[in-house]
């Protein structure tokens, strides 16, 4: 363990090896070159679509499932610090407590639950839970084009610009 690395997750601190800006510039051209390449499912797909069109690239999305893919193919950046939800990792109690102090300082317009793991969020990550449902109200409960069901909540400080498909888009 050296100076520069934090002990108890491992995460290496200093200057960025990549700015945001060289990420997305990636993104592009490797959706360019992979164009055939689908990222998911129906919903999956409809949901990066939207994201994409419906977010501006300086907003951060918080995604309650298990499809890291998303952000990326998006290019939207993920809301507190949490890529996925997932096996209880960051769910002790100051972890989070520093998502929400996160999510608190971001704009996050748009939150993406899976409804399957709803259950997940409220016993895992009562904090984020509590959070997103007293400063969210849900705009969609449905399923995107296959079997999987979503809740969509929107920050309703936020005024949408337009809607797409019933949604509100922000950008």
């Amino acid at each position: 363990m050296t100076a520069a690395t934090s002990g108890a997750q491992s995460i290496v601190t200093g200057a960025p090896v990549l700015t945001t800006t060289t990420v997305r510039g990636l993104a592009a051209a490797t959706r360019r070159i992979s164009s055939s390449w689908s990222p998911g499912s129906a919903s999956v797909v409809y949901l990066i679509r939207y994201l994409n069109a419906c977010t501006s690239p300086e907003d951060r999305v918080l995604l309650v499932a298990y499809e890291p893919q998303v952000f990326y193919f998006s290019e939207r950046l993920f809301a507190g610090g949490m890529a996925y939800f997932h096996q209880r990792r960051f769910s002790s109690e100051p972890e989070q407590a520093m998502i929400v102090r996160r999510l608190q300082r971001e704009r996050v317009p748009v939150v993406i639950i899976e409804e399957e793991r709803l259950r997940m969020l409220q016993d895992d990550y009562p904090q984020v839970y509590g959070h997103v449902t007293t400063q969210y109200v849900e705009a969609a409960r449905r399923a995107f084009g296959d079997d999987r069901r979503w809740r969509v909540l929107v920050d309703p400080k936020l005024e949408p610009l337009s809607t797409r498909d019933t949604l509100p888009c922000y950008a």
